[in-house]
């Protein structure tokens, strides 16, 4: 199976900001009520987890931010700084989703985060060994979300 035909294809997202490092998945918000950071085949377990949250608590706002540049996180860049406090920004919950170690995803950005990372590496895999594999499952992921959101 083609890696391209296991996930779906985000026509919204631009080459411009994948090339950038990182970009939001759906709504965008100044000030979100949590935020689910993925890389890889991590974003769908990511989409799916916040359009489950959405989808039980409408007035949430739940952002996706996806990062295809995984040293964006400790850029020392300005225009990567800028770029990872919209996808990330301080203090608003965040569950980050890794496929690889628990620290892939960056250091701490506030006191309320958590980290479901794989077992091991996820890079060619099938959606549902994919699941299979994380370590956690979508329901393990929702109720993170649920956990930092406290509800």
């Amino acid at each position: 199976v083609a890696p391209q035909t296991l996930l779906p294809v985000f026509d919204s997202v631009s080459d411009e900001d994948f090339v950038r490092g990182g970009y939001v998945i759906g709504p965008e918000y100044d000030k979100p009520d949590l935020v689910i950071m993925a890389a890889g085949a991590e974003v769908y377990t990511a989409i799916q987890a916040a359009g489950s949250v959405r989808a039980e608590y409408p007035d949430i706002k739940v952002q996706v931010s996806a990062v295809s540049y995984l040293n964006l996180i400790t850029s020392d860049s300005s225009g990567h700084r800028a770029l990872m406090n919209r996808l990330a920004p301080y203090a608003v919950p965040l569950l980050r989703l890794a496929g690889l170690s628990p620290d892939a995803l960056g250091i701490s950005r506030g006191p309320q985060e958590l980290t479901c990372a794989t077992r091991r590496l996820t890079q060619s895999c099938s959606r549902d060994e994919l699941s299979c594999d994380q370590g956690y499952d979508l329901p393990t992921v929702i109720t993170a979300a649920q956990r930092l959101l406290a509800i």
